[in-house]
C-alpha cells in the first residue's frame, strides 16, 4: 500500500515536474551561454572591422599620394628623346595608379558589408535566442 506522500507525488508528478523544470532551466542557461558568446563575436568583429578598415584607409592615403606624383613626376630627359612612348608610359602608369585606388575603394566597400551582414546575423541569432529563452520561462 502506498503512504499519503507517495500518492501525492504521484498524483502531483513532482518526480515529471521536477525533471522538466530542471530540463527547462538547463535549456535557457545553455541559450544565455550562447548570447553571451555571439555578443562577444560582435565585439571582436568591430574591432576586427576598425583594424582592416583603418589598414584599407591608410593604403588608400598612400595610393592616392602616389596618384598625385605620378601625374607630377615627368621625366624631361624622356619628353625630349622619347616624346610618344613616354606619353604612352605616362598615361599608362597614371591608369594603374587610378586603377589601385578603385580597387582599394571597393575593398573598402566590401569591408563594410560584409560587417554589416555579421552584425545583421550575429543580431538575428542573438534575437532568436531570446524570443527562445522567454517562450520557455
Amino acid at each position: 500500500m502506498k503512504s499519503i506522500r507517495e500518492k501525492v507525488v504521484s498524483l502531483l508528478k513532482l518526480d515529471d515536474k521536477g525533471r522538466i523544470e530542471k530540463f527547462f532551466n538547463s535549456q535557457v542557461k545553455k541559450i544565455n551561454e550562447h548570447i553571451s558568446k555571439h555578443e562577444a563575436n560582435l565585439k571582436i568583429y568591430g574591432v576586427t572591422y576598425e583594424t582592416n578598415l583603418k589598414t584599407l584607409t591608410n593604403k588608400l592615403d598612400s595610393a592616392e599620394e602616389y596618384l598625385e606624383d605620378m601625374y607630377i613626376n615627368v621625366d624631361l630627359n624622356e619628353i625630349k628623346t622619347n616624346f610618344e612612348n613616354y606619353s604612352i608610359s605616362y598615361w599608362n602608369k597614371i591608369s594603374d595608379a587610378e586603377s589601385n585606388i578603385k580597387n582599394i575603394q571597393e575593398r573598402i566597400k566590401t569591408l563594410g558589408e560584409e560587417y554589416n551582414k555579421q552584425i545583421e546575423t550575429t543580431n538575428e541569432q542573438i534575437n532568436k535566442h531570446i524570443a527562445r529563452v522567454k517562450r520557455i520561462s
